[in-house]
């Protein structure tokens, strides 16, 4: 297994960090990316949407993170900018949403109720588990638990089967010299 750091343009570096792994036995490039978009803020989503087809086709990603970006297809009262922006940036990428419809990422407080702006999109023939856990460390953000299964093909071993009547018989047949002569 390989990781390598990816390099981010400084248009986003503040606010999205990547790393690619590569696995040499089932031959998986995958780019796991974090992105964290303040709020209020949809220029983001343009240089994010010019960064991602840099990254090489093969390429499976999984890109995660709070976008903040508020839509009424994920529970939102209302629809704002950066919402529009981040719908088309996925439309254009091709990214899938294994978000459960339904299950807040963020906890409600007594003004607001609970809401969705931690996202995981995929991109690539990706066998994705997501659920949201009940924990949460430091913010209003529940944990997010996120599995994706790789397949690997098992390796195909050449094994010799030895004779060892043959062996024995051979070896009985030939003298040896000492090592000291």
């Amino acid at each position: 297994m390989l990781v390598e750091p990816l390099d981010i343009p400084c248009t986003l570096v503040k606010y999205l960090v990547g790393v690619v792994y590569y696995d040499p036995s089932s031959k998986i490039l995958l780019a796991l990316l974090s992105f964290c978009n303040p709020p209020v803020t949809s220029s983001l989503f343009s240089a994010l949407g010019k960064f991602l087809p840099s990254l090489s086709s093969p390429t499976d990603l999984i890109l995660g993170g709070d976008f903040n970006a508020p839509h009424t297809l994920r529970s939102y009262p209302q629809t704002l900018k950066p919402g529009r922006l981040l719908c088309c940036l996925v439309q254009e990428r091709h990214l899938t949403l294994p978000n459960t419809r339904g299950s807040p990422t963020r906890a409600g407080t007594t003004s607001q109720r609970p809401t969705t702006p931690d996202l995981t999109f995929c991109r690539g023939p990706l066998s994705v588990q997501w659920r949201v856990t009940a924990e949460k460390l430091l913010s209003d953000d529940f944990l997010i638990h996120l599995s994706i299964s790789i397949s690997h093909v098992p390796r195909r071993r050449l094994v010799t089967h030895i004779d060892w009547n043959a062996f024995r018989t051979a070896l009985a047949s030939h003298s040896f010299e000492s090592y000291e002569n």
